[in-house]
């Protein structure tokens, strides 16, 4: 057994836990896991769809958003190609 190994026992040893005291973390974990919102809960609370209309109008602000991007991004396309041409010229 190597020097290395044995150091990494001995780091081991140090932070290992033993298996009851591994198999009660999860068991507290498990216990824990119960008192949070169960599926059915949630699934009925998910049921309802909101408006259609707010959808649209959420697409449409994103389409605007969009294409004032690209408005942008074609300004800053021209001001680079009109400063090239400048710096070339």
């Amino acid at each position: 057994m190597s020097i290395r190994d044995q150091r990494t026992l001995a780091r081991l040893g140090r932070q290992s836990v033993s298996r009851p005291e591994r198999a009660e973390t999860d068991a507290q974990q498990a216990a824990r896991q119960g008192d949070v919102v169960n599926q059915v809960e949630a699934t009925e609370e998910l049921s309802d769809v909101p408006d259609s209309e707010s959808s649209l109008f959420a697409l449409c602000v994103l389409g605007l958003a969009g294409i004032a991007t690209l408005g942008w991004i074609c300004a800053f396309a021209w001001i680079a190609w009109r400063l090239a041409a400048w710096v070339l010229s």
